[in-house]
């Protein structure tokens, strides 16, 4: 059982990778993965989103800290993920400017 102090601290360093959002796209759009930037890194987050929650799933950790790092790794591939989603709907909404965002 954890003290709220490091309920809190775990969830803090958890959260952590959403600050930096914004360096994402620029690394994303400076590295491609295998040629694509788009899909290598979606089913990058997707496989290291399965692995971080089977891992937490099946593994009993002593540690909170140890599974605050897990859930700052589960964090860090949604951000990247979300990042990626979000630069799609900009060049769907730019390809048309009337309807673009509409046929997402």
């Amino acid at each position: 059982m954890l003290s709220p102090s490091e309920a809190t601290a775990v969830l803090s360093i958890a959260y952590l990778a959403w600050s930096p959002k914004i360096v994402y796209g620029f690394i994303i759009d400076q590295f491609p993965i295998c040629g694509s930037r788009a899909k290598s890194y979606l089913l990058l987050c997707g496989f290291t989103q399965c692995c971080v929650c089977t891992t937490l799933a099946l593994v009993p950790f002593e540690n909170p800290y140890i599974v605050a790092v897990m859930l700052l790794c589960y964090n860090f591939s949604i951000a990247i993920g979300d990042v990626v989603n979000d630069g799609l709907m900009v060049g769907q909404s730019r390809r048309d400017p009337l309807r673009g965002s509409d046929d997402l």
